[in-house]
Order: C-alpha cells, then structure tokens, then sequence
C-alpha cells in the first residue's frame, strides 16, 4: 500500500475540521430541541459531554495528521534535495 500524498493528509485534516463543525452544529439543534421538562438538564449535560468527547477524538486524529503531513513535506523536501 502506498502512503497518502501530502495533498490527501491535508484534506483529511479540512474535512475533520468540517466534522467538527457538524458535530458541534449538531448538539447545539438537538439542545435547543430539548421541551423543559424534568431530566431537561440531565439530557443537555449528556448532548454536551457526548459532543466534547467526540471533539477530542476529532482533534487527537488530526493532530496526528498534522504530525504525519509535517513529516511527509519533510521526507519530500529531503528527497527533492537528494536528486536536484
């Protein structure tokens, strides 16, 4: 399998920004759905903590992208020095 160009890890890196975008958009409709009622809070205080975890599985998995693009713009700046 060959690895990713750099180009591919940078729009993996755009579209879980976007997912994070989505994730966030969508606790705020399903809070403002929520009827006042008793355990009102309780399903709020679960949307936002649900919300916040996935938000830092999204940002881990980027900053290991990141991590990985970095590396790869190095190796081809290496490699493009080798053969110039």
């Amino acid at each position: 399998m060959q690895a990713p160009t750099t180009a591919e890890v940078r729009n993996a890196i755009e579209v879980l920004g976007k997912l994070s975008e989505r994730i966030n958009k969508n606790a705020a409709r399903s809070l403002s759905q929520i009827p006042p009622c008793y355990g009102a809070g309780e399903v709020a205080g679960e949307i936002s903590v649900n919300a916040m975890e996935q938000n830092r599985q999204v940002q881990s998995i980027t900053g290991l992208l990141q991590t990985w693009h970095g590396e790869l713009e190095r190796k081809q700046k290496h490699n493009v020095s080798i053969h110039v």
